[in-house]
């Protein structure tokens, strides 16, 4: 709380008075103060150990990510975008990165509307368009890491 206040976030301390922080329940995104590391390292939900799952991409998009794991020499289990010092890239960076993509290829209409505007909204868009083409329920849950009634219920 005392950087918040110093940094002028809050103008005073909303705790009560003489604490300066309270307890936390931790997420995949609390920050573990000994190990530094702000994300979990978990296998996929559902899946065994070292388990992976096959999604389809286009075939352009494919191209492009086979020779960036190539050139820059890629092992399994090595983080395909990463951080200036080699760790997962921040979401504000991906966040900006994002706006520049659609801001540099939609009308701007289309950019100021809510279309797209998160990454994950495109997960939800490709997973009803697959169910919308026909594709079997049970395929697209797989490709998803989903079971079908978490697919259809969603």
């Amino acid at each position: 709380m005392k950087y918040a206040v110093r940094r002028r976030i809050l103008r005073v301390n909303p705790l009560p008075k003489g604490k300066e922080f309270t307890a936390v329940t931790k997420t995949t995104n609390a920050d573990d103060k000994r190990s530094r590391e702000i994300h979990e390292r978990r296998d996929l939900k559902g899946r065994a150990e070292g388990e992976t799952r096959t999604v389809p991409g286009h075939p352009a998009l494919t191209r492009i990510l086979r020779r960036h794991i190539e050139d820059e020499q890629l092992q399994p289990g090595d983080l395909l975008f990463q951080g200036e010092f080699g760790g997962i890239l921040a979401g504000s960076v991906i966040r900006r990165a994002w706006r520049s993509a659609r801001k540099a290829v939609l009308p701007p209409h289309v950019f100021e509307s809510p279309t797209g505007r998160r990454v994950y909204d495109n997960r939800n868009t490709r997973l009803t368009k697959w169910l919308n083409d026909g594709i079997p329920p049970a395929q697209v849950a797989e490709w998803a890491g989903n079971s079908v009634a978490v697919l259809l219920a969603t």
